[in-house]
């Protein structure tokens, strides 16, 4: 099985919504080769929602089952995925008090591209 490292960055660390740019880089051994893909966009939202969309989208660029690193210094999103993700999947996306969960269109993204 393949093994791929995802790198995230975005230019702003800021918590508001705002424009933003970000980019990706995907990075495996195939064939005993090094090979790396990159992508970059724009959106207005939150950090948390511009990692989630840069981590969206190159999960997109993955076409066979693979383990899957990814690397953010987005620490919330990382801890949400490594510890919520699931929990909010068996409750339709909702929080333990019972709202959607913020972002909920990119979460139900991801939980459907990491399930490829």
């Amino acid at each position: 099985m393949f093994e791929v490292h995802i790198y995230i960055g975005t230019d702003s660390a800021s918590t508001r919504k705002s424009k933003r740019s970000y980019g990706y880089v995907l990075e495996c051994m195939k064939n005993g080769e090094q090979r790396t893909v990159q992508g970059f966009g724009e959106t207005e939202s939150t950090y948390h929602e511009t990692n989630l969309i840069a981590i969206n989208e190159a999960l997109r660029r993955l076409n066979q089952s693979c383990e899957v690193h990814i690397h953010t210094e987005d620490h919330f999103i990382l801890n949400m995925i490594e510890h919520n993700l699931e929990k909010w999947v068996a409750s339709d996306f909702r929080t333990s008090k019972g709202r959607p969960v913020e972002s909920e269109e990119h979460w139900r993204r991801l939980w459907e591209l990491s399930q490829k």
